[in-house]
Formats: C-alpha cells, structure tokens, sequence
C-alpha cells in the first residue's frame, strides 16, 4: 500500500520513524526501583517506587524489602544451579507455553500471509488495505491496555484467549460454509471478524506474555528468562508459519483455522490452571512467586 504512493528511496525514512519516536520518548522512561537501589540511589528509588504505586502508598516498608532482596542475592548465589530450580523452571515453562499458544492462536499468519488470506469475493477492499486495517486495530489494542489499569494480569489473558478462540471459530464456519460470500449483505463479515480479532489479540495475548517477563523470574536470573522465553517465542513462529500451508493443503483453511481457535481455547485453560497473578505484587512477592510454600514461610 505505501509503496503506490511512494519512491523506494523514501522507504528507510519512514522505517525509521518509529525508532525516532521511540528515542524521543524513552527520555521520559522511568527505572526501577530495584535498579537505583543496586546503584545506591536511594532517593531516586523512592521516586521511582513512589511514582510506580501512586502517592497515598507507603513505600518505605517495600524499599527495605528491595535492600534486603539485594543483600540476600548479593551473598553467593550460583546462577547456574539456580537455573535448575523450581523458581526458575516453572516460570520458564509457563511463559514458554504462553508464547506457544501465542504463535499458535493464528496472528502470526495472518501478519505474514495478509496478502494471500485476505481476499473476500464481494469486498472491494484490496488485500494490502485490510492488512493495514489489521495492524492498526492491534496497535489500538495494544494501546488500549494503558486505559485498563484495574484489570488483572490473569483474567486478561483468559479472556482474550477465549475471544480469539470465538474469533477463530467463527472465521472456520465461514470459511468452510461460504455464507459470507453467497449473501452480498455479509460480505464484509470476514473483514469485520479480522478487525476485531487484531483488536482482541492486543488487548490481551499480544501483550501479556512480554509483561509477564519482567515479572515472574528471580532478579539474578531475569536475563536468562527473558532470553529463553522470548527466543521460545520466535522459534515457536517459525515452525508454525513453515507448516500453515502443509496444515491447509491437508486439512483446509477452515480446518486450519479450528486448529487455532482449540489452541487458543487451550490457553485459556492453561493459563486458568498455572498462571499465577502478578498485578499488585511487591518486588519480594513476585521473587518467590514459584518457590514452594513451606520456602516461602522460611522466608517470611
């Protein structure tokens, strides 16, 4: 679509807006609280904590939490047994089944094979505009979750698995029995379900997952876990965009696209039964989230 309207010259530039934009605002990011207290900037960590929990919080108890955390990990852990330790793994496992189901519940193909799957008889929109339509919807709902601060980590992600799971279904009905493109009314269901499903897929799957990784693993292990998991994640897009098209020539798209929604619908439960909540958790609590109980009372 831009490239109708465009010189290829031009096209590094407006690739590049982004990292502009990112760059002009990250000059407003805040640290963490954990990482000024590792510095020894107490005061800044107070602000940082401060401005993290509101300004009726009494930061005081969990900053003394925080130095106690540090002094603890700062006493000879071995990081390489730590790896193989149930706070370790289980989160580990967790967020890689998370970003399986993620990759499984049908976004990444239709990001990458927009221009083959989004044609509709009877819709007069190109494939590269609803493409567009699409991005810009997951954006939105990417964005919408700053608007949505009461809302739990959990339940997010249960419900939009089960809303894509509803999405897809509905995109496999129709697929298989045609009503969209054998009722003129109904032609543009397909591109509706599409927009919707962006919007869904942002809102909940699309960004849990990435959150979830600055919050379940030790502070000394956290660059492990976010290195295994998010390359779990793009390991996981890579098989499953190799084997779309040998799934559709066997099973059909509409088959191809039950298989997604039982995915998602899969997450759901997943999540129900082993994700953990880790909104309004403290720096020590999400520490030894995974720790077996009788560790966690040792501790306290």
């Amino acid at each position: 679509m831009v490239g109708t309207q465009f010189h290829i010259k031009f096209f590094p530039w407006i690739m590049v807006v982004p990292s502009i934009i990112f760059l002009l605002f990250s000059w407003v990011l805040v640290d963490t609280p954990l990482w000024y207290i590792k510095m020894g900037r107490k005061d800044e960590a107070r602000k940082s904590m401060k401005w993290l929990r509101g300004p009726e919080y009494d930061i005081e108890p969990e900053i003394k939490e925080l130095e106690d955390l540090l002094s603890r990990n700062d006493g000879g852990i071995n990081n390489v047994a730590s790896l193989y330790k149930r706070s370790f793994l289980l989160p580990t496992f967790i967020l890689c089944g998370l970003f399986f189901i993620y990759a499984s519940s049908g976004a990444d193909t239709f990001s990458y094979y927009a221009l083959t799957l989004f044609k509709y008889p009877g819709v007069s929109l190109s494939p590269s505009v609803i493409a567009v339509m699409f991005q810009m919807s997951y954006t939105l709902g990417m964005l919408t979750t700053a608007i949505l601060p009461e809302m739990d980590r959990r339940p997010q992600f249960i419900l939009g698995a089960i809303s894509l799971a509803l999405h897809m279904f509905l995109l496999a009905a129709d697929t298989h029995l045609g009503v969209s493109t054998s009722v003129p009314s109904l032609n543009y269901f397909p591109v509706i379900l599409l927009v919707s499903y962006a919007f869904n897929f942002g809102i909940g799957i699309g960004t849990i997952p990435f959150t979830l990784t600055g919050e379940v693993f030790p502070q000394h292990l956290r660059t492990y876990g976010c290195a295994i998991t998010t390359a779990s994640r793009y390991v996981m897009q890579f098989i499953q965009l190799k084997f779309f098209f040998l799934s559709v020539s066997y099973l059909g798209l509409g088959g191809t696209y039950c298989i997604q929604a039982s995915m998602a619908l899969f997450g759901s439960v997943f999540a129900f039964c082993l994700l953990p909540e880790t909104r309004h958790k403290t720096f020590t609590e999400l520490e030894h989230i995974f720790e077996r109980r009788n560790n966690r009372n040792e501790l306290e």
